[in-house]
């Protein structure tokens, strides 16, 4: 059975009128005029074939069919006030499971502070950190919601919405004590030098460093490529290679455990820390705190790496 929108303004005056008892009351409660409350329980005397009130003392008394009809009302008008309310999240109570995809960088730099915050406000949270990398992260796993955030320096395709979180820029790495971090090597001696890379699939030869020695007319031998930067400060360690790697990384406690950095000699190319998400969560309360407690962790874990 189709219900109208005529039927449904019956209901909500007849339960109105079952909770007040009087039709000026009722009419004040949903905010109608008298003689509106009046012509539609005229409607729903008709609708449900029964007087439904009838007055005593001065009061309208429901009749046995409109009693009936009260309890059902209120379970309706509940579920309906239900369906209506807007959705809910507290943090300090309710359980979420959140899975969260970066790269290694991103989880030794940036995410430590985002796990401590949620650990102090939600101990029902669970989060699962993932590779970005991860063959189908920018496909099914988050167009069907199993990857919530993620955390990148690539732009995100169309489907996404990305907040910018900083700009990063790069910097020379090497084993402690190798003569580049003296800061006297020109970007031809630079270029000239053995070189190690950070490739997600650990076959790529080529980043954004190869394109700004370029715009010099110059070129450099990657004769080593790693898909993790935690790999990178021990393998650098025990040879003469230089990396360059994003400043924020080289400021970490695994990084500067075994390496020192220095600033490029030459204009170090920028990119953009995003955090990022399918639209399909923009709205959803629980995302919406997660996402704002990890800008604001980020970005303030960001500006200390900074000083």
């Amino acid at each position: 059975m189709a219900i109208r929108s005529s039927q449904l303004q019956i209901l909500m005056v007849l339960d109105a009128l079952l909770a007040e008892g009087s039709v000026t009351a009722a009419a004040r409660r949903l905010n109608l005029t008298q003689p509106a409350v009046s012509q539609t329980l005229a409607r729903a005397r008709t609708l449900f074939d029964d007087s439904l009130f009838v007055r005593a003392n001065g009061r309208m008394v429901p009749t046995e069919r409109a009693s009936a009809l009260s309890v059902k009302l209120n379970a309706w008008m509940e579920a309906t006030r239900d369906v209506l309310e807007p959705p809910r999240f507290d943090p300090e109570t309710q359980s979420k499971n959140f899975v969260i995809a970066s790269n290694d960088f991103a989880e030794q730099a940036l995410l430590p502070p985002l796990v401590s915050a949620v650990k102090r406000a939600a101990p029902h949270v669970t989060l699962a950190l993932r590779s970005v990398e991860s063959a189908r992260l920018l496909g099914d796993d988050v167009r069907e919601g199993r990857v919530h955030l993620v955390i990148s320096g690539i732009a995100p395709p169309p489907f996404f919405i990305e907040r910018m979180l900083y700009e990063e820029h790069f910097v020379l790495l090497a084993r402690r004590g190798h003569p580049v971090l003296d800061g006297a090597v020109t970007a031809e001696q630079f270029a000239a030098m053995d070189h190690a890379l950070v490739s997600p699939q650990g076959i790529g030869l080529r980043g954004p460093i190869d394109d700004a020695l370029a715009d010099l007319g110059l070129s450099r031998r990657v004769s080593l490529s790693v898909s993790r930067f935690a790999s990178l400060p021990p393998l650098l360690r025990g040879t003469d290679l230089i990396a360059a790697v994003p400043s924020r990384f080289a400021d970490t406690m695994e990084a500067r455990a075994f390496c020192g950095s220095a600033a490029l000699p030459f204009p170090a190319p920028t990119f953009g820390m995003r955090l990022s998400w399918h639209q399909r969560f923009t709205s959803d309360p629980a995302h919406r705190w997660l996402r704002d407690l990890a800008f604001d962790q980020i970005e303030s874990a960001s500006r200390r790496l900074e000083t």
